[in-house]
């Protein structure tokens, strides 16, 4: 799984730089012939490249997400901590989706106090396939849990939605 990853960011760091190219040569003359005939098309270029941001954007939020659901979870394959782990990162993108907390993933993950893992250093440990399985999912899905659920920790932080593994998931109110 995490040699996929590796692939797939070599070929769009590959496609890249074929767009970066195209739009050099919009930007500083008209396109060769070669170029349309060769299958690039710089009028386009920018609509490729915006496109592989976001891809680049995305890649790089499940790989945070699948970080943080291996330091806060651990490799327990079991259905339990599977739940746990969807559970977790739901919970993330319910705050990114909350006026109440940073607008993107780095910005919840690292908020001062709340993930344990980003100070003790539990966050750098190579994720799991099944973190990574899941972090995927979750980031092009879209949170499992309701809205509101915006609290997870060993203790009660509100109404409580769920209890998994070890961990309240609560509404805040």
């Amino acid at each position: 799984m995490i040699k996929r990853y590796k692939i797939v960011e070599y070929v769009l760091t590959a496609i890249l730089m074929l767009a970066l190219l195209c739009i050099v040569k919009t930007a500083f003359g008209k396109p060769a012939k070669s170029d349309v005939v060769a299958g690039i098309d710089p009028h386009r270029a920018a609509a490729i490249l915006e496109q592989l941001e976001k891809l680049e954007h995305e890649k790089r939020d499940i790989d945070l997400m699948a970080h943080l659901i291996y330091a806060e979870n651990g490799d327990d394959s079991y259905s339990e901590y599977m739940k746990a782990m969807e559970y977790t990162g739901s919970v993330v993108l319910n705050r990114v989706a909350s006026d109440r907390y940073p607008d993107t993933l780095e910005g919840v993950i690292y908020q001062r106090g709340q993930y344990a893992c980003t100070w003790d250093g539990g966050i750098e440990k190579e994720p799991s396939a099944d973190a990574y399985e899941v972090a995927s999912k979750l980031v092009k899905d879209g949170s499992k849990l309701p809205a509101g659920v915006l609290g997870a920790a060993e203790f009660k932080q509100g109404r409580v939605y769920d209890y998994v593994a070890g961990t309240y998931y609560c509404y805040l109110e």
